[in-house]
């Protein structure tokens, strides 16, 4: 059978919903968006009915969800527990375990973009950490605030570092959180080596 083509026609309160969950910055989702949550939630119940698809849990539906969610919808934003608990409506700590496995899957397109953010918090502090370094100061430590997206690559490249027995690598200390940020403690002679890893992970 050819493509069918209908259209869906939301109630207000449908709308309502939606509006709330999927606000960004003040503004809601463009029609867009919601023409991509509506196909979304067409295809769960398809695959499910055709027996295509049958979760082993709620937990594992939940990820799938969300991770298509953030994958097609919410493609500029990371996972992150305060969306998932203020306007998905999930408790804190199912929040909080849902935003952890969906950064730990590392679809490409997060990490990349976890790293792009991670290349521009740090390099607000490269000329401070180089000025340090020349006045041989190279453990003064440098405070950062970055998602947790961005942390998960600031670990990875650093095991790389080590890994590669890179001398001069000191641990990265947990300064604080504030919902989805952390704020990071790191050397100024480990500034420049991580930023000129994640030039490498960019371009390859």
């Amino acid at each position: 059978m050819a493509m069918k083509t209908i259209s869906v026609s939301l109630s207000e309160t449908q709308v309502n919903s939606l509006m709330a969950s999927f606000a960004s910055s003040g503004a809601g989702p463009s029609d867009a968006q919601l023409a991509t949550i509506v196909n979304l939630a067409v295809d769960s119940w398809v695959e499910l009915f055709a027996g295509r698809k049958r979760y082993r849990s709620l937990t594992e539906q939940y990820i799938e969800w969300l991770g298509d969610i953030y994958d097609q919808v919410l493609t500029t934003e990371e996972p992150n527990e305060s969306r998932l608990f203020s306007q998905f409506g999930f408790p804190y700590g199912q929040a909080q375990y849902f935003a952890r496995i969906l950064r730990n899957q590392r679809l490409g397109t997060w990490r990349k973009k976890a790293l792009q953010r991670l290349r521009q918090v740090l390099s607000g502090g490269l000329n401070e950490a180089q000025k340090a370094v020349k006045q041989d100061r190279p453990e003064e430590r440098m405070e950062f605030q970055m998602s947790k997206g961005s942390r998960l690559e600031l670990t990875a490249i650093l095991s790389t570092l080590l890994d590669a027995d890179t001398p001069g690598i000191l641990p990265v200390r947990d300064v604080g959180t504030v919902g989805n940020y952390i704020t990071i403690s790191i050397a100024a002679s480990n500034v420049g080596m991580v930023l000129k890893e994640i030039d490498k992970l960019l371009q390859g």
